[in-house]
């Protein structure tokens, strides 16, 4: 079995339920991390 590290992000807009998952991103130079989400995701 393998486990991956995942950002699950879960929004209701107008009575929809939305589910984004996010699963790779890179270090950036404070040693973080950055997610970009379109808005077309949420539409």
């Amino acid at each position: 079995m393998s486990v991956d590290v995942v950002m699950d992000i879960i929004a209701i807009k107008n009575n929809n339920l939305f589910s984004i998952q996010v699963k790779t991103a890179t270090a950036n130079e404070f040693d973080t991390y950055n997610f970009d989400v379109r808005k077309v995701s949420f539409e």
